[in-house]
């Protein structure tokens, strides 16, 4: 009598075994993926940041040579 019980609990251990790593590893490419797709962005923003401060860079120079050329009245 206590045999199919032992085979069910077994059974269920292993159904739930099973689930429960089919569910960590979705998890695990979840958050694979997310933490690609946050890299690709990050990445994205830091070569248009640069940019925007190599453009600074142009209008600091062209602002001093503007400076030069122009000068305020005291």
């Amino acid at each position: 009598m206590k045999k199919p019980i032992v085979i069910v609990l077994s059974a269920l251990l292993l159904l739930s075994s099973i689930t429960y790593y089919i569910i960590t590893q979705h998890q695990k490419q979840q958050a694979q993926e997310v933490y690609k797709l946050v890299h690709q962005n990050l990445l994205m923003l830091s070569k248009e940041y640069n940019k925007g401060v190599q453009k600074m860079y142009y209008l600091k120079k062209f602002d001093e040579a503007k400076n030069k050329i122009v000068k305020k009245p005291n």
